[in-house]
């Protein structure tokens, strides 16, 4: 119930984004999506020049995580984005840490790639959830999070390609490959969806970008 509540609300938000005036200076750009095992939504607000601050949140049944903090992305030839940054990741059953973010994109013609990377710069595992990991498992006390992942083919209002992400947390390090589709909906907001396996998944959201 509460995870509609949640769709409903960044639904309506990115709507009344979508048809904001052009007048707005700084339009942010955001996405969220969701299955029913994961949940996704991410939110880059631009503040000055190429100066932004992120908040991205991750959630399963049993975990939640939230990351926030600013980024400066360098361009190169126009095509290629790269966007560093440093935050603070929070959540259960996580210790609050510092986080490394790296976001990096290329836009050209028909191509278009997105790589997404936060890692925690503090061991994030809590003493009290030691004994959760399984007998003869390594603990893995710095977590890496690359989610949302692709390269994809662009044609009009259409984008088809490649996805994988790639999450390392407790004991756990899994990998998923599969397909992103992205439909434009209007000139800022998008539908999109990812099929991601070996443990077949289908996620699907929204996606807001400002007019380039």
């Amino acid at each position: 119930m509460r995870q509609s509540q949640s769709l409903l609300l960044l639904l309506l938000i990115l709507i009344a984004l979508a048809g904001s005036a052009q007048a707005q200076e700084y339009l942010p750009e955001a996405e969220f999506v969701g299955s029913t095992e994961f949940r996704a939504a991410s939110y880059i607000q631009p503040l000055w020049k190429h100066l932004s601050l992120e908040a991205h949140y991750y959630g399963v049944s049993r975990a939640d995580l939230g990351i926030a903090g600013p980024s400066f992305e360098f361009r190169i030839k126009g095509h290629l984005k790269i966007a560093p940054g440093i935050g603070v990741g929070f959540g259960s059953p996580f210790r609050t840490s510092p986080v490394a973010m790296l976001r990096v994109g290329f836009e050209k013609d028909w191509l278009f790639a997105e790589y997404n990377f936060i890692a925690s710069l503090r061991a994030a595992q809590l003493e009290n959830q030691l004994e959760e990991v399984p007998p003869g498992e390594e603990l893995i006390r710095y977590a890496r999070l690359s989610d949302g992942d692709h390269v994809s083919y662009r044609w009009k209002r259409l984008q088809a390609g490649f996805s994988w992400e790639h999450i390392s947390v407790r004991a756990e390090s899994e990998w998923k490959t599969g397909f992103r589709v992205a439909v434009g909906l209007t000139r800022r907001l998008s539908f999109v969806s990812y099929t991601l396996f070996p443990e077949a998944e289908f996620r699907a959201g929204l996606r807001f970008t400002p007019e380039e």
